[in-house]
């Protein structure tokens, strides 16, 4: 990889992390509550994927870790990072 991807991925890794655990999370609450009192039922398994859904914010990272990483990225490259992922998008 040259200097220039692995500015983007140190940039999008951290942001991708927390945006798909946010989204698991929100996606098993709505397929908990579709599928009405059954979803509540451990026998569904719906509430153990809630609780294991639940957890990766913390695993991938915290919020303001992750806000960090991205912070630090942006800082080191000062803000070359960003310009060059919005130029390859």
């Amino acid at each position: 990889c040259d200097d220039a991807v692995r500015r983007r991925l140190r940039l999008l890794t951290p942001l991708v992390k927390l945006y798909t655990a946010k989204v698991a999370v929100q996606v098993t609450q709505e397929a908990m509550e579709a599928h009405g009192g059954v979803g509540y039922l451990e026998t569904s398994g719906l509430p153990a994927l809630f609780r294991d859904t639940n957890v990766l914010p913390i695993w991938e990272g915290t919020t303001n870790v992750l806000s960090v990483d991205v912070l630090r990225v942006l800082q080191e490259t000062k803000g070359r990072a960003l310009a060059e992922l919005a130029a390859a998008v």
